[in-house]
């Protein structure tokens, strides 16, 4: 069965003039991982071959406080504002997130019929980061240091220890990838639904759940090292661990 076309833009609105703009990504294949001599690289990125059978949308950033307050009717953030990312959230508060964001929009006929809020899955997050690129960057560039000093590749696409001040920044005041999808590199880590596995698992939309407390984040963060940052960069906490490095990005799956 052929594909359905789907806008390339979902605009979903909260309350008042907030939204959550999210990108239509398509179906396809990429390695994940990276390879052996890529700078920064550590033993749990070997690299397999991914199918995504589904296209999704995955929000333009990561969320932010007003999106997050929108809903919540809360802030758990360290470093406020409203146009900076949430962090000091737990796997579980983000996951909690994804099922009230299902209830505040129940309501909005521009959301696809059937469609249901996520996390994404560690693969998808990984394709969506890449858009394309196979480098250790989606600006098709390679890290000269993984140090918390400046790195002047990254400095045009990611807030990271080497240029963030040691806190978090505004949303999408860097360069977005070529998907259209703003700080996939550093700000906050980004929670993904997966359990934690130490090796990456390939094949048609991989998923990796067990009995794992271990979850899986990535991205980099405002606070650490530029080597952190890479697309394949992979790293686990459990489930009450939360930090103000730590936020989340809002998938949308569509039903089969």
């Amino acid at each position: 069965m052929a594909e359905i076309e789907r806008p390339t833009l979902l605009e979903i609105p909260l309350t008042g003039e907030i939204t959550i703009r999210m990108r239509w990504i398509a179906p396809g294949n990429f390695i994940m991982g990276s390879p052996a001599d890529e700078l920064g690289r550590v033993a749990n990125e070997n690299q397999v071959e991914v199918t995504l059978t589904k296209g999704f949308y995955l929000a333009e950033t990561e969320l932010t406080q007003e999106q997050w307050s929108a809903v919540k009717s809360s802030n758990p953030s360290a470093f406020r504002g409203e146009n900076l990312p949430v962090e000091t959230i737990t796997w579980q508060d983000a996951y909690d997130f994804t099922q009230a964001m299902q209830q505040h929009v129940k309501d909005i006929t521009t959301i696809p019929a059937g469609a249901k809020f996520s996390l994404p899955t560690e693969a998808q997050w990984e394709y969506a980061c890449r858009a394309g690129s196979t480098t250790a960057l989606y600006n098709g560039k390679e890290l000269s240091t993984t140090e918390l000093e400046i790195c002047p590749l990254l400095d045009e696409i990611a807030w990271y220890g080497g240029n963030a001040k040691g806190r978090t920044q505004p949303v999408a005041t860097r360069k977005p990838n070529a998907w259209g999808l703003y700080d996939m590199h550093g700000n906050v880590w980004e929670w993904c639904l997966d359990n934690y596995s130490e090796k990456l698992i390939g094949g048609e939309d991989p998923w990796f759940r067990n009995e794992s407390q271990q979850h899986v984040r990535r991205s980099g963060s405002a606070t650490y090292y530029a080597q952190t940052c890479r697309a394949a960069s992979r790293n686990e906490l459990g489930p009450t661990a939360k930090g103000n490095g730590l936020g989340m990005r809002l998938a949308l799956i569509l039903p089969d």
